[in-house]
């Protein structure tokens, strides 16, 4: 059932997703052809419009994550607590099939959100090489070699970091909305839980970070052992991550099986 759940939330979303995607991704050959026109125009309009045509594009990348956050909170919240929810709880699927089919649908869009950025960002640094005239693609991989190199298992434990912070992220929202559906003024309340969700999330990484500030100084010369300390580091977050989502998931999974409020 999870896997015909998925494909709903994904066939769900992607109306908005995908021409999202595809309107940022236009603004992007749109800034990198405008940077290739204004090195060959001096004409004070047409200067000022390809300049404002790149700077589109910056301000599409910000209103690109916020919109991708937006649409998976919306998604969530009208098919759990609006109308759609006395279809969804009828459904012969159980809560936490539908809240991981959410929760991995929105893993994906927001991990390809910031895929799609990250190209950009690489084709506008590859347009700006051609301007310049240096090989751009050969220091990007000079220095992913290097870091590679240098880092070892410090990238996966980065990697982790990063998927659990995002799903820690998009529980923190999912459980709010759990919490604050059970009262009257559910959208008050929701934001209400979310910030203090958040406070919850600082105490505990600060918990974790904190003790790290006291650590002797090192040296440039014990640079290894800088590693193995910002290694520590992350995988002791991780684990702190990890516990306080696992503690949201089934702080959501209970408010829907036991609190839930359609009126």
């Amino acid at each position: 059932m999870l896997g015909k759940l998925l494909k709903h939330e994904f066939r769900a979303t992607a109306r908005m997703m995908l021409p999202m995607l595809a309107v940022l991704f236009g603004l992007n050959l749109l800034a990198d052809a405008s940077m290739l026109l204004a090195e060959h125009t001096r004409e004070g309009f047409l200067a000022f419009l390809l300049a404002l045509i790149v700077g589109l594009f910056f301000v599409g990348v910000i209103v690109a994550v916020v919109m991708t956050l937006v649409v998976l909170t919306l998604r969530f919240y009208r098919n759990f607590f609006g109308d759609e929810g006395y279809v969804t709880f009828t459904l012969p699927a159980t809560v936490h099939e539908q809240l991981w089919a959410k929760l991995l649908a929105a893993l994906v869009w927001f991990f390809a959100t910031m895929l799609e950025i990250a190209l950009c960002f690489g084709l506008m640094g590859l347009t700006l090489s051609l301007m310049q005239g240096f090989d751009f693609s050969g220091i990007v991989w000079d220095n992913l070699r290097e870091a590679l190199r240098q880092f070892g298992t410090l990238g996966l434990d980065s990697l982790f970091a990063m998927l659990i912070g995002t799903l820690v992220m998009l529980l923190q929202l999912y459980a709010a909305m759990s919490l604050g559906q059970m009262f009257s003024k559910k959208v008050l309340m929701s934001v209400v839980f979310f910030f203090a969700l958040n406070l919850v999330a600082s105490i505990l990484g600060s918990a974790v970070t904190v003790p790290a500030l006291f650590h002797p100084v090192v040296s440039p010369q014990s640079y290894p052992d800088a590693v193995r300390l910002f290694s520590h580091l992350i995988r002791s977050n991780n684990f702190t991550q990890l516990v306080f989502g696992v503690a949201l998931y089934f702080c959501s999974v209970l408010c829907l099986k036991k609190r839930l409020n359609l009126a």
